[in-house]
């Protein structure tokens, strides 16, 4: 297949994906861009000159796009782009004001299209709950340290912050800002106090929440028919501040080597990461799994490691929830398939 028919199909995938996520504007944005987007601009020729998969298992280039597209838009840098956003209607006529972006801000579309999307859902940390409950399940409710591989901006990492509603369970503060209720779909969930005493995150391209251009780059991989998911991640912008959270800007390999040297007794170490893993190079893959897998042999009933992935597996719907936990035990670090959830956080099939 040609590299042209490959991103023909990689935006024709993804708008039936952004359909499905309830954005029927990024699916008619993606249909045009299908339709009607040649190699005629730098932007175009780089797009389809661009190596290895271009779809959403890979690079997300139709992904990356729509978000320095919408960059534009957040930051009123392009008016005339503003104008064919919601609440308008996308139709064919709309297509030359997309193309005339694309050469308008041609250098600030090119410096986004290097970075791998960071959308940073915050819903996700719905699933992340589910998963910790798991782990507290199995290892005497340790107090946890946590470890978010591929953290982007940190917002994952406030997940104690948030309210919960689902799976006949309330969990937070009722009071919080943020209060997450997807569907549940399967057995109750076993609930636990659950308690932090050291997090960290590290992301090779850290989202600086100071930095208001980068703010608005975080904002542009949300999409504009949805303004709910803008508002919940302002409001989490806010309580990641309010808590002076910190992101180190620095490979997953180095950090975890770091992180991983220093067990504590009586805590369960907990490495985590959503929907990262495929910006990793396969050989960082190889290495990060060697890396905590090599700690897990070292793991002990009072000084435990759990490795939970929500991440896309190929299979549909939605993606995988997993978990691997070391404890000394002789099933150690096999892999529990706790179940599938929805991109954004909507729902939550669970086996547990």
């Amino acid at each position: 297949m040609s590299n042209q028919h490959k991103l023909i199909r990689a935006f024709n995938l993804q708008a039936y994906h952004c359909r499905d996520l309830d954005s029927s504007f990024m699916g008619d944005a993606c249909e045009l861009m299908a339709a009607h987007l040649k190699p005629n601009t730098n932007i175009g020729k780089t797009l389809f000159d661009w190596p290895g998969d271009v779809a959403a298992s890979g690079a997300s280039l139709p992904l990356r796009l729509m978000g320095c597209l919408h960059r534009l838009v957040i930051s009123h840098e392009s008016p005339e782009l503003a104008r064919v956003y919601p609440p308008h209607l996308l139709t064919d006529d709309d297509w030359p004001v997309f193309e005339q972006a694309l050469i308008d801000h041609e250098q600030a579309i090119l410096h986004q299209l290097r970075q791998a999307p960071q959308t940073n859902e915050v819903r996700r940390s719905a699933v992340l709950l589910s998963g910790f409950m798991t782990i507290a399940n199995q290892t005497a409710n340790f107090p946890m340290v946590m470890s978010e591989l591929g953290a982007s901006a940190g917002l994952n990492m406030c997940w104690d912050k948030f309210s919960y509603v689902f799976g006949g369970i309330k969990w937070g503060d009722p009071g919080a800002s943020i209060q997450l209720t997807p569907q549940w779909n399967g057995n109750p969930l076993p609930t636990h106090p659950l308690s932090v005493v050291d997090r960290g995150g590290c992301d090779i391209n850290p989202i600086d929440l100071d930095d208001q251009q980068k703010v608005d780059t975080l904002l542009s991989y949300l999409w504009a028919d949805q303004p709910e998911r803008l508002a919940r991640t302002r409001s989490a912008i806010e309580i990641f501040k309010e808590n002076a959270l910190n992101i180190d800007k620095e490979g997953a390999i180095n950090w975890l080597k770091e992180r991983l040297e220093r067990p504590e007794q009586s805590t369960v170490h907990v490495v985590y990461h959503t929907i990262a893993r495929q910006y990793f190079s396969d050989a960082d893959k190889n290495e990060s799994r060697a890396l905590i897998e090599a700690a897990g042999e070292n793991a002990t009933a009072i000084s435990p490691l759990a490795w939970l992935r929500f991440e896309a597996d190929g299979e549909q719907p939605g993606a995988a929830l997993t978990l691997r936990l070391w404890n000394g035990e002789d099933n150690d670090g096999a892999v529990q398939f706790l179940g599938r959830a929805d991109y954004h956080g909507r729902w939550i099939d669970w086996v547990g």
